[in-house]
């Protein structure tokens, strides 16, 4: 890994704050910006990291912003600790607004959903937050097939095996085969549950499928949609969870909206900017100035953030934990 001299890190972070400065500008409140690089996953360490920085720059809990405006860009992580962040930014910000550069994926999505509103930039995209149903294999030995089953929502294995329960029935009844739904369960479930590790990972899936959906229900109903009927709430869990064709589902702003979500495009010019900032953001971590590798991972990286209380004005970087600017209206 090259390390860039002195000068090249002072010129990438002079265009880092270039690009902040110019978002930050667009808006007239508080900034955050949360950067996480395709390599960098949300993660419990995060936590206490961005409290951290939060208090350095002179922000409390007890007297929390009138309006916060982040700019969030992940790839996602841990759902509990989306979850975490989500209630730490609204610990910071009486009314908190989010604006996706480009996407804001699973984790990413569940803190958006911490938000008054989202505001996407063109193209940006969300992403449901339920989980995906992966069985992973040790590499292969020398000679040997490996076996890998890509994520796939559960749901829809669900409705697969009721489609196909319901089309054998159907064939064995048109046969005089009384006994046909019996018969359809009972092979049903033996394939679902067939030996203790089936069983084990769809108990763990119906887990942690629970956990997303509490962590949205507990975030839309306290803020986004907290004037909102149950039923509004509902349409908005069912759209993220489970109506969505497959975990890696891209949301753009129509389907974002017509799931029931406060959401709004951004203009020309707030799109442009933001989408100039994490274009910055990727080349100054693949100069290795910003995002560093996790010390205990070499595959990892850190996030970056950074807060500016004021438009078009500059503060400290930092990067080992991550820093950088936001905005939002």
């Amino acid at each position: 890994m090259s390390t860039p001299d002195r000068p090249q890190v002072a010129r990438i972070r002079a265009q880092v704050d270039s690009a902040a400065g110019k978002l930050a500008g667009h808006f007239s409140g508080p900034l955050l910006i949360m950067y996480y690089p395709d390599e960098a996953t949300i993660d419990a360490e995060d936590i206490a990291i961005l409290y951290q920085y939060l208090r350095r720059q002179g922000l409390t809990p007890d007297s929390p912003l009138p309006t916060l405006n982040v700019a969030l860009h992940t790839m996602g992580g841990d759902a509990n600790a989306s979850y975490r962040l989500a209630q730490l930014l609204r610990d910071f910000g009486s009314k908190v607004t989010f604006i996706i550069p480009e996407h804001a994926y699973s984790g990413g999505t569940t803190i958006a959903l911490a938000g008054d509103r989202i505001v996407l930039a063109h193209y940006a995209v969300l992403s449901p937050v339920d989980v995906g149903f992966v069985l992973v294999y040790d590499e292969p030995e020398a000679g040997s097939d490996g076996e890998r089953l890509e994520p796939v929502a559960m749901d829809h294995y669900i409705a697969m095996a009721a489609n196909a329960k319901v089309q054998i029935e159907s064939a064995l009844q048109n046969q005089g085969i009384s006994s046909a739904g019996s018969a359809a369960d009972e092979a049903l479930m033996t394939a679902m549950v067939a030996n203790p590790e089936n069983a084990m990972r769809i108990a763990t899936y119906y887990r942690q499928r629970n956990i997303a959906e509490t962590y949205a229900r507990q975030l839309l109903e306290n803020y986004m949609l907290k004037a909102a009927p149950p039923s509004r709430v509902q349409e908005v869990i069912n759209g993220l969870i489970t109506q969505a064709p497959d975990h890696e589902f891209d949301m753009d702003y129509h389907i974002c909206s017509s799931i029931g979500l406060i959401v709004s495009e951004a203009n020309q010019e707030l799109s442009d900017l933001s989408k100039e900032l994490v274009r910055t953001l990727d080349l100054a971590t693949d100069a290795n100035v910003i995002c560093g590798r996790k010390f205990n991972n070499a595959h990892e990286r850190k996030p970056f953030f950074h807060y500016t209380s004021q438009p078009n004005v500059s503060t400290e970087t930092g990067e080992v934990r991550p820093d950088e600017h936001d905005k939002s209206k």
